[in-house]
């Protein structure tokens, strides 16, 4: 196999390269799709709901995370019920609200999606220990305020309604009763399952040599729910739990080096039909004959050129469709997180910040003069929503974020941060790129409320002398954090905080009943 350098390779047309999804199921990473969904049904039949979700928010890599030495992570948010990842398939990123799990289903999938989870912070590590949880000694303040007891947990999980201290013997039977059916099912019902799964039985026996936290894995002799059975070939390296990282990096190299051998594959292929598309040319010269025969195979490449043209208008049409179908789906997320319920909110809020998070005066960079007349053009928004939705798909560089946050803060407001302000490192802090796509979220549900609410109230940028964590907007008049303000939350507490205020501005204003983009 012959192999390139990255200049020979850009030669390549771009609907002539390689696809991630299919070079990982064509070299066996990864099973083909609706088969492994039929997979996990037969685990999890309360998941049919789930199906079409699943095939249009697959994915084959897991975004990177990093812990910090305090417990925190930087990096993409895992969902807590699922964690962005269905028995070791990798799924799109999302949080609680816009899970796909039914709430009904959310704590049972919480139990054995994973060996073990935490209630709290939800780690999903075999092993987490207490002195490394970084919301050790935390509890549930729904449950406090009901029955006036601490319970380890978030109301997002469901234990609230599981009876107190009793919890660890409820997901104990729920984790046993799933290893018996996955057995019972895979030898007598079904036949050996096809495909093996993350959590299809219990992890080895093992010993506790330090205090753990959350409800770790089963510690049970290994055949004491039966033996799961499979198939021949039913091994895919790629379906690794969330939390294994070593084996997640090995396979993304694997993926890396099949795509790259499928890429050159493609390669080669196209040169050699230019080379001989070259040699058609020099058919023109010599014996009539000669150019007859050139004559005639350049009116096969014209006919190859038409239907190349055909099919290329058939994939921007298709494109066109891929497009209006994935802002639906933006405005149906939006809609679903906007319409949390009280309690929901609640939640948020209690394990977030409150006033006393925020600094009390943060310091404010240099804002441009604002527009005079400004008026919101709701196809711009959403043109720079999608694009930086699909942007974040790629490694982002610094700059085209702070000009993406530049561009939306104008759109909205007809005022913004001075491009010289953004662009220094030092205002955004270490984990800087991080914080300023978390910002831009925060802008871009704005803009989904903007484009989605039936009165158009004024948008403008935080001044000074404005507490806008202590203010809850009017309907008429809305003030958006700069990227100061936000950052003035403490990081611990910042997504939450911002999240609810941002939920709270959303059910403030009424939102349109029909799907779309306000005209």
């Amino acid at each position: 196999m012959n192999r390139f350098s990255n200049a020979q390779r850009a030669q390549l047309p771009v609907a002539r390269r390689p696809r991630i999804e299919e070079v990982a199921v064509t070299a066996k990473i990864f099973p083909e799709p609706r088969e492994f969904f039929d997979e996990l049904i037969l685990r999890h039949p309360e998941l049919e709901s789930v199906r079409e979700w699943f095939m249009e928010n697959r994915r084959y890599t897991m975004p990177k995370q990093i812990r910090n030495a305090n417990g925190t992570t930087r990096g993409p948010r895992n969902c807590g019920i699922c964690s962005s990842n269905f028995g070791g398939h990798p799924v799109a990123q999302h949080d609680i609200p816009r899970c796909p799990i039914p709430e009904s289903y959310r704590l049972k999938f919480l139990a054995v999606n994973t060996p073990a989870f935490c209630a709290l912070c939800y780690a999903k590590n075999d092993f987490h220990f207490s002195d490394s949880c970084n919301k050790r000694g935390d509890y549930c303040r729904a449950c406090n305020k009901k029955l006036k007891i601490k319970r380890s947990h978030v109301p997002m999980t469901g234990l609230c309604a599981v009876e107190p201290r009793k919890e660890g013997q409820y997901i104990d039977q729920l984790r046993a009763k799933q290893h018996e059916d996955n057995a019972f099912e895979s030898a007598e019902k079904e036949g050996p399952f096809k495909i093996q799964i993350v959590n299809d039985s219990p992890k080895p026996p093992y010993k506790e040599r330090r205090e753990l936290c959350g409800f770790p894995p089963l510690n049970v002799p290994s055949n004491r729910y039966g033996k799961v059975r499979y198939g021949s070939n039913s091994y895919y390296p790629g379906l690794v739990a969330t939390y294994a990282t070593v084996e997640r990096d090995q396979a993304d190299r694997m993926i890396q080096r099949a795509y790259l051998e499928a890429y050159d594959k493609e390669l080669q292929a196209y040169l050699e039909e230019q080379a001989a598309a070259s040699q058609v040319q020099t058919c023109w010269t010599g014996s009539p004959e000669r150019a007859e025969q050139g004559k005639l195979m350049d009116d096969q490449l014209r006919a190859q050129k038409l239907e190349a043209s055909v099919t290329a208008e058939d994939g921007r049409s298709q494109a066109s469709s891929r497009d209006r179908k994935t802002w639906a789906k933006r405005v149906a997320d939006a809609r679903t997180l906007f319409q949390a319920t009280k309690e929901v909110l609640q939640s948020y809020e209690g394990n977030g910040a409150k006033s006393k998070s925020v600094e009390a005066k943060p310091e404010f960079g240099k804002m441009e003069e604002k527009s005079s007349g400004h008026t919101v053009d709701f196809e711009f928004l959403r043109s720079i929503v999608m694009e930086f939705d699909k942007m974040k798909a790629k490694l982002m560089q610094d700059q085209e974020i702070t000009e993406m946050i530049y561009i939306l803060q104008e759109a909205l407001t007809g005022q913004s941060e001075t491009l010289e302000y953004l662009n220094k490192k030092e205002h955004f802090g270490g984990s800087g790129q991080e914080h300023m796509i978390a910002y831009f979220e925060v802008l871009a549900n704005l803009a989904m409320i903007v484009m989605m609410s039936k009165e158009k109230p004024k948008y403008e940028l935080s001044q000074e002398d404005e507490p806008i964590y202590l203010m809850l907007v009017s309907s008429t008049d809305i003030v958006i954090p700069t990227t100061r303000f936000y950052l003035a939350v403490k990081e611990s507490d910042r997504y939450l905080t911002w999240l609810s205020w941002t939920i709270r501005v959303a059910q403030l204003v009424e939102l349109k009943e029909e799907e779309g983009p306000a005209q």
